[in-house]
């Protein structure tokens, strides 16, 4: 069973006066765990903030991502599961959605063999 692990850190923008110009990333993480399934299904579980309110299916922005890169290459495996740790609030400017977009198509990224 392949599997892969991405951790990707919250970052701030608006820091000061580089304003979209100068960002920070923080020691808050989101952990993008994802590993082959041979069964034909799609798990996704979702750990810490946002579980109450991420879909837990092909909507989640993890899933959204992972997805249109196996369209893009035309491989898409049998089945997957993922499970998501947040650690950065949803919604208060951390790109918490942004580090789910990008932990989605990294980790899809190194289970196609990058």
């Amino acid at each position: 069973m392949h599997k892969v692990n991405v951790s990707v850190p919250a970052v701030s923008t608006n820091v000061g006066p580089g304003y979209d110009v100068v960002g920070l990333a923080l020691n808050l993480r989101n952990v993008i765990e994802m590993h082959l399934s041979t069964r034909d299904d799609l798990i996704v579980e979702i750990r810490g903030e946002g579980s109450d309110r991420l879909p837990s299916d092909y909507h989640n922005p993890v899933m959204r991502a992972a997805i249109r890169l196996f369209q893009t290459l035309e491989q898409a495996p049998a089945g997957l599961h993922v499970r998501c740790t947040n650690t950065i609030p949803l919604d208060v400017g951390l790109s918490a959605r942004a580090t789910m977009t990008v932990g989605g198509l990294v980790g899809a990224n190194n289970l196609l063999g990058s």
